[in-house]
């Protein structure tokens, strides 16, 4: 976490390291963006938007690694689970709830 809040920190001040960066991130949110689409037609799921809801979804899990090193204590896999289940529940066309 230390190296990672080290190149975040350099990247403020340089262009070139922070679009790299950004690159590798979009990279990482990538799988998850995947993820979303495959779901949607796996559970018949009409107009969800899965390059927001699975960027979105990379980028709470990302920023729950950080508080959790802040508050080892933190429910992070509880949290990802209800923030999931909300996501595919309530998007249109969704599951009314899914089993846990």
């Amino acid at each position: 976490m230390r190296v990672h809040l080290s190149i975040f920190v350099f990247s403020l001040a340089d262009d070139t390291v922070r679009e790299r960066y950004a690159a590798e991130y979009a990279r990482w949110r990538a799988p998850f963006v995947t993820l979303y689409r495959q779901l949607a037609r796996e559970l018949g799921i009409e107009g969800l938007d899965a390059k927001s809801v699975g960027e979105g979804f990379a980028s709470a899990a990302d920023a729950l690694v950080q508080q959790q090193v802040i508050d080892p204590d933190l429910p992070t896999a509880r949290m990802l689970r209800r923030l999931f289940d909300a996501t595919v529940a309530r998007a249109p066309g969704g599951p009314s709830s899914l089993a846990n």
